[in-house]
């Protein structure tokens, strides 16, 4: 049997990814399980609610080590051949709890880390405890390769999605923020992070708001959590958008939010394949 490891359950691009592969996996592998190094989150009742076994570690409130060792106990069990790890702690976490074991690991590196070296470096250091890795788009291995992994065991396997889910969505933002059928929807799905760009968004809603030359109005949404929620609602407000720039969020109607948005953006200052933008092409 495989045991999916990943960061945490919230919803996110890695973990819709990794839903969509524990439930879609064929029979013949046999019925997944998937542990999470802390929290539950909503991805964990999607899995839960299709009959697919949860463990949570709950490394946030008892530590690392102990953590560690608890995922170790499980491996040990005879349960599991393989180990999918998605993300970079999972990543780390789930090769040194498998050695002894006799479980093999397959990582995942589903972003260039361009402005962590460390993590980089912590993934070559950790090389001899890991069978192989995937990467989520063919431009990901290139730039492993340069950084020191090995080539040979980097193989791309990239993100897809299951396009019947965005075919008749209906819509959820225009009702629930009082958006007029003629007025224009820019959305943003996605960690409130300074990797994924909100505050270059930000600055673009204040220029298009101010210079007011559309021939609609324009309304910002923010899909998504993170450290800069705070950041942005304060900006947002002293720049006088605030009407027009919502920050609703997270979100698990992706489909629905889509449905009503008329331009997705998405001004990441890095990413590997971004799930967001293979949704909203399929919307």
């Amino acid at each position: 049997m495989i045991l999916y490891l990943i960061s945490e359950l919230d919803v996110g691009g890695a973990e819709r990814s990794l839903y969509h592969l524990a439930k879609g996996l064929p029979q013949r592998f046999g019925r997944p399980t998937v542990a999470a190094l802390w929290g539950e989150g909503r991805v964990g009742e999607w899995l839960k609610a299709d009959g697919i076994e949860v463990i949570h570690l709950y490394a946030s409130r008892t530590g690392w080590p102990a953590a560690c060792w608890r995922l170790h106990r499980t491996l040990q069990s005879g349960r599991f051949r393989l180990l999918h790890t998605f993300l970079f702690h999972a990543n780390i976490i789930g090769r040194l709890a498998a050695i002894g074991t006799g479980v093999q690991v397959v990582s995942s590196i589903r972003v260039m880390e361009v402005d962590r070296p460390f993590r980089v470096s912590v993934d070559r250091w950790t090389q001899r405890w890991v069978a192989a890795e995937t990467c989520v788009a063919e431009a990901v291995r290139p730039w492993s390769i340069d950084r020191g992994l090995p080539s040979e065991k980097l193989i791309t396997i990239p993100n897809g999605v299951d396009c019947s889910e965005y075919e008749a969505a209906p819509g959820s933002l225009r009702r629930e923020l009082g958006i007029d059928r003629e007025d224009r929807i820019v959305l943003f799905i996605g960690r409130l992070h300074r990797q994924k760009g909100p505050d270059l968004l930000l600055d673009a809603a204040r220029s298009v708001c101010r210079e007011g030359k559309l021939p609609a109005a324009v309304h910002f949404v923010l899909a998504g959590d993170g450290p800069m929620r705070a950041e942005l609602e304060r900006r947002a407000a002293e720049a006088g958008i605030a009407e027009r720039f919502h920050l609703v969020g997270q979100r698990g109607d992706v489909p629905g939010l889509l449905a009503d948005a008329d331009l997705l953006v998405l001004p990441s200052r890095w990413e590997g394949m971004p799930n967001v933008v293979l949704e909203a092409m399929a919307a």
